[in-house]
């Protein structure tokens, strides 16, 4: 009998230990499982931000590309402040308007400028008295010379105003940007002349 409880007992223990075991190795068994679940779910988040950073910078990129192409197709405008126009029209009216100065084509200059204007303290009205003040003064060679040089239509500056030429020697109005030209096309007058009569 005593054997018998022996056995009955031992019989008992052994199966409480095997119980504690398959206890114990089912925990390992639900943490081992718990942090393999929270492993994927880092993974899969690290790689949505990476996917969605990368089609962010994507994004970007095309965003920077397109207005790169909108403004090269539209032209640079370094002279916003006076004008819509891009650079290279504005360059070209000075350049235009420096011909017609250091060619003394005063009949051609006197088709750009905005009348009247006051000119060295003269009031001018029209064309024909610019030609006529002009031709009846002598002009100051310094004026010529400085409207002359070859970086003049690179060296341009706007403001408010407008567009200065050669330091302040010519300034040229956008009548379009104030809404005086009907098509709403550049449509640049000289409005100021400094300096251009020696007497």
């Amino acid at each position: 009998m005593k054997k018998c409880l022996a056995v009955l007992l031992v019989a008992g223990l052994s199966l409480s230990m095997v119980a504690c075991g398959g206890k114990e190795e089912k925990k390992a068994k639900a943490t081992t499982t718990a942090a393999t679940t929270e492993a994927t779910t880092q993974a899969e988040t690290q790689a949505e931000t990476q996917a969605a950073t990368e089609a962010t910078t994507q994004a970007e990129g095309t965003t920077a590309a397109t207005t790169e192409a909108t403004t090269e197709a539209a032209g640079e405008n370094s002279y916003a402040a006076a004008t819509m126009a891009s650079d290279d029209v504005v360059k070209a009216y000075a350049t235009q308007v420096q011909n017609a100065v250091i060619a003394y084509d005063w009949s051609q200059f006197g088709d750009m400028i905005q009348y009247p204007i006051t000119i060295d303290g003269n009031t001018v009205n029209n064309k024909d008295e610019l030609v006529n003040l002009f031709n009846s003064h002598t002009i100051s060679t310094d004026f010529v010379s400085a409207v002359g040089q070859p970086d003049v239509p690179d060296n341009l500056f706007a403001n408010g105003q407008g567009i200065c030429l050669a330091d302040g020697n010519i300034w040229i109005t956008d009548q379009s940007f104030d809404g005086i030209s009907e098509n709403g096309d550049p449509s640049f007058k000289v409005f100021a002349i400094n300096g251009i009569l020696a007497d």
